[in-house]
This record gives C-alpha cells, sequence and structure tokens, in this order.
C-alpha cells in the first residue's frame, strides 16, 4: 500500500493564460527564492524517497496528491499544460501508448513528466520566449511566463505580437538537475540567425500558424495531419506517381523527379532552425521523405511529419 503524500504547504499558483505546466512550477521556485530547482520539485511532487514509484504511482499522481487536485485533472494537464498538446496530432492510435507520465528520465522539464525519449522523437526543446510578451505580463500578471504555445516545435514567431521568440541564455548550475528560470528580457538576448532575414520570418511565421492550427483542429475532433497525407497520396495516385506498395516511383520519373526537387527546395527555407536541423536538403533525402510520407506504415518523426505536411500544405496555398 502506498503511503499518501501529504499536501503541499502555503499557496498554490493558478495558472496564467496558455501557460505551461513548466512555467507555473518555474514561477513558483522563483516567487519562493529556494536556491536549488530540485528542491522546488520534491515541493511539488515529494521527497524523491516518497516518490519512488515502485508502487505504480507516476509523478502525476505524486502531484494531484501534492496539490490536491487543484490544478485540475491529470488529462487535462498532460492534454492542455504539456508538450503532448503538441504531438497528439502526430501520434498514430498504436502510438499513444509511448507517451505517458513515466519515471523521472531527462533533466529537460519541457519534456517532464511525459516520459517522452529523446531518441524516439528527435527533438530539441530550446525555452523561448517574446520580449513583447514579457514587457505585457509585468503590467497584466506581474509576472512574465512561458506560454505553451511558444515552445511548439516549429514555433519560432509570437502570433500575438508578430514577433521573433529568443532562446533564453539562462542556463543552469552544473550541478542542478532541473532547469528553473521564469522569462527575462535580459536573457532573451539573441535574435535567432533563420529569423533575421524578413522574408524568412514571414515563412516562419507561416509555419508558425500551421502548427497552432493543427493543434485547434486535433482539440476540436479532426485529424488534420492525416487529411493532408490522404489528399497529397490521393493527388499522387490519380497522376500514376505511387507503387503497388503505396510508396513513391524512382524520381527518375519526370514527374516525380519535379515533385522530389520541389521539396528539395523547399528544406533550406527551415532548416536552420534547431528542429529541422538534420533533414539535409538533397535530391535523394527529399525523393525518400516524400516516399515514406505518402506510405502511411512508415515511420516519420514528428518533426519529419510536421515539416513534410507544411510543405504540402504550403504549396497548396502558395505560401
Amino acid at each position: 500500500m502506498a503511503t499518501k503524500l501529504p499536501p503541499m504547504p502555503g499557496l498554490l499558483l493558478d495558472w496564467f493564460p496558455g501557460e505551461s505546466l513548466y512555467s507555473l512550477i518555474a514561477r513558483e521556485h522563483s516567487i519562493s527564492g529556494r536556491k536549488k530547482a530540485v528542491a522546488t520539485i520534491n515541493h511539488f511532487f515529494g521527497m524523491a524517497k516518497e516518490r519512488g514509484l515502485k508502487d505504480g504511482r507516476t509523478e502525476m499522481d505524486c502531484l494531484m496528491e501534492r496539490t490536491e487536485g487543484a490544478l485540475g485533472p491529470i488529462d487535462k494537464i498532460l492534454k492542455e499544460r504539456t508538450i503532448l498538446r503538441y504531438y497528439r496530432p502526430f501520434l498514430r492510435q498504436r502510438e499513444r501508448r509511448l507517451v505517458h507520465p513515466g519515471k523521472f528520465g531527462g533533466v529537460d522539464m519541457l519534456k517532464f513528466p511525459l516520459g517522452l525519449h529523446t531518441g524516439r522523437y528527435l527533438m530539441l526543446y530550446p525555452l523561448k520566449g517574446c520580449r513583447a510578451c514579457v514587457e505585457e505580463d509585468r503590467t497584466t500578471t506581474g509576472m512574465p511566463y512561458w506560454r505553451l504555445e511558444h515552445q511548439y516545435p516549429g514555433v519560432w514567431v509570437c502570433l500575438k505580437h508578430d514577433q521573433p521568440l529568443f532562446r533564453t541564455t539562462a542556463l543552469p548550475a552544473a550541478s542542478d538537475r532541473f532547469h528553473l528560470v521564469t522569462p527575462n528580457v535580459a536573457d532573451l538576448s539573441e535574435m535567432p540567425g533563420h529569423l533575421r532575414d524578413p522574408g524568412r520570418f514571414q515563412k516562419f511565421r507561416c509555419l508558425a500558424e500551421f502548427v497552432v492550427s493543427i493543434t485547434t483542429q486535433f482539440e476540436a475532433g479532426l485529424d488534420p495531419m492525416e487529411d493532408i497525407r490522404k489528399r497529397f497520396y490521393t493527388f499522387a495516385d490519380s497522376s500514376g506517381l505511387v507503387t503497388g506498395t503505396s510508396k513513391l516511383r524512382g524520381y527518375h520519373h519526370s514527374k516525380v523527379g519535379a515533385i522530389s526537387r520541389r521539396f528539395e527546395h523547399f528544406m533550406p527555407t527551415f532548416n536552420d532552425a534547431p528542429e529541422f536541423g538534420a533533414m539535409f536538403p538533397t535530391l535523394h533525402i527529399a525523393h525518400n521523405y516524400v516516399s515514406r510520407y505518402l506510405n502511411a506504415e512508415s515511420r516519420l518523426y514528428p518533426n519529419e511529419h510536421l515539416f513534410l505536411a507544411a510543405w504540402v500544405e504550403f504549396e497548396r496555398i502558395g505560401a
């Protein structure tokens, strides 16, 4: 029988609009004046020896006990306040079991407490913030906070202020297991290279709008990622570009070569962003990606799936 964790002492912060779980914990850490981030993790989730999880409890179960459910039900927090909100549209039914509140494993609190394995998702999660949001927060909420939407892969523009997002330069101490910081204009100090050109900034703005629209549609009960793929497959199949095994024909085929080249030329537009940096723009690689995208059984990482779906949509609307 698991020993019930005692409730958190003191007052519990409430959510700000669009705030992530990481942000709420980081704000509490800042207000508390604690020097070590691990002390704040213990405050929210219990001491390490208490949350051993050998009794089947997850970190989210521990959080519910410590907060007495005041932050909302587990499922709602995971779906609305963590990076799972971004991932859900990219997961097949059989893959959703891979995303769950599992054991403490990584130092990246943006992924905590989902148990997202870096090797499975090949994704970086730089903390990003908008300078205009920070200044506005000081007037409205009294304390800047991290928007979950700004942390989505592919989102490098604040759609509210039409401003670039900056990575924080605040670094944790080498001895710290967790990195808990709140937004500060002084720390958001370096313009990302891929946003310095006005033309590319507009492209990234379109990409941010696309990513946000995907999550919104999915939460409304639609499956935008599969709809885009099916539409592209119907076009390719009706054009005689697909083999009997639902793969793209070789790029020596004139129409296939033209499609592959269009994706090859599209790739450099965004691959300066860290989440797309591994997608090298060559014709062979472009053809391989398009072929795997057409075949619903082929595995694509979420960032690859996003990139291909964005290309298909931008081609369609001329973005």
